[in-house]
């Protein structure tokens, strides 16, 4: 029985250190602060992103459209507006952002509608 609390208390703790994102206390797997970008070398949004979360800019399942052939990546979304791919995210300095959030295809689809397979990449600039 002793063990039983002990495997216990192992597996919460070893959970509650896996649910931890990149970044330190009171991160976000989702979000990217102006704090985070600040402790980072990076200098576009591209290079933030490829430095904190890397996850963002892969594909999973199926690469690209099986009638268009185009490749299916994030949307990238600044200030609400539709931008592109994620080759735009090498155009937007660390300097203008205020946030970069990602938002997974469900949460897209609630924001933005329908038409998002790969979610949506999502920069808030301080200029808003």
């Amino acid at each position: 029985m002793r063990y039983l609390g002990l495997f216990l208390g192992l597996v919460l703790c070893l959970e509650g250190c896996a649910s931890s994102a990149p970044g330190g206390a009171g991160s976000s797997r989702d979000l990217i602060t102006r704090e985070q970008i600040a402790e980072t070398q990076a200098i576009t949004a591209a290079d933030a992103i490829r430095t904190l979360h890397p996850q963002w800019l892969r594909a999973r399942g199926q690469t690209t459209s099986a009638t268009s052939g185009a490749p299916l990546t994030a949307t990238v979304m600044l200030d609400g507006t539709r931008m592109g791919g994620l080759e735009v995210l090498s155009v937007y300095q660390v300097r203008d952002i205020f946030e970069i959030r990602y938002l997974d295809q469900g949460k897209a689809g609630i924001r933005y509608g329908m038409g998002f397979p790969r979610g949506v990449i999502e920069i808030t600039s301080i200029r808003r």
